[in-house]
């Protein structure tokens, strides 16, 4: 199911309808298309920054539209992961899983060095799949983020199996932001590359003499209308843009009437 978004901004133009009536319609065109443009590219760049791998908590930042950010991205998940998990090699858990078919509530893992290395039964998973990944990784995330939890308590699992869950996040992120890439490319803003590779949506920007709307579609399937929502709410209210137009509408038109010599 898409995603329709027609963000309002409602302005109380009374002020200045009687100077904006001096103007002819392509004039009236052009100061409206100045203003709103330069503002809604402030407001596509917001919302693509919280949505995720974004979040209003721990936006993402419009940088890194290379290989190298990619690459910086997927060390960043497996890192994420590491919060959670504990990945030891086959050979380790397969001499752990002997241990553990033996029976007891605790199973010898290595020496480190300087010290027996042990695990309780409970956060020892050498069988874990991808949805039992899935659901662990769930239950830390907060807020755009895995919430760390103490290295004790980390699932102890296969290093092989957690890579290829990390690889399959990866392969995800990006998703439902890239669902913004027709209004970044019309309002030219920069889109990280983790997001533009998987590029959708639509927008359609319809300019009149008095009036200025701009209608994108988030092609994304997954995504609740009232997430998307929420996320517009908070990029619309986040630089109270609707008192910062009319201002700018304002300026522009106070420019313009100097330019013809009028001062009031």
């Amino acid at each position: 199911m898409a995603t329709i978004i027609s963000p309002r901004i409602k302005i109380n133009a009374a002020q200045l309808k009687a100077e904006f009536a001096r103007f002819s319609a392509v004039e009236r065109k052009q100061i409206l298309d100045t203003t709103l443009r330069n503002d809604v590219k402030g407001f596509v760049r917001d919302v693509i920054a919280i949505t995720p791998p974004g979040s209003a908590g721990a936006p993402l930042s419009a940088g890194g539209a290379g290989d190298a950010a990619v690459k910086r991205h997927k060390i960043k998940i497996y890192r994420d992961l590491l919060k959670i998990f504990r990945p030891l090699s086959d050979g380790v858990i397969d001499h752990a899983n002997k241990q553990a078919m033996r029976g007891g509530n605790h199973i010898h893992l290595y020496n480190d060095g300087t010290r027996e290395v042990w695990v309780t039964l409970e956060l020892f998973h050498p069988s874990l799949d991808q949805a039992g990944f899935s659901a662990q990784h769930a239950n830390h995330w907060q807020r755009g983020r895995v919430r760390k939890i103490p290295d004790n308590m980390r699932w102890v699992v296969r290093k092989d199996a957690l890579m290829a869950f990390a690889e399959t996040l990866y392969q995800k992120s990006g998703i439902l932001a890239g669902g913004w890439a027709a209004a970044a490319r019309e309002f030219k803003v920069r889109m990280p590359a983790i997001m533009k590779r998987h590029a959708t949506g639509s927008v359609q920007v319809t300019i009149k003499d008095d009036h200025w709307h701009m209608r994108t579609e988030n092609t994304v399937g997954y995504a609740t209308e009232a997430d998307m929502n929420r996320r517009v709410e908070f990029a619309l209210n986040s630089r109270k843009r609707s008192a910062r137009i009319a201002n700018s509408i304002k300026h522009q038109i106070i420019a313009k009437l100097k330019q013809r010599g009028v001062t009031s």
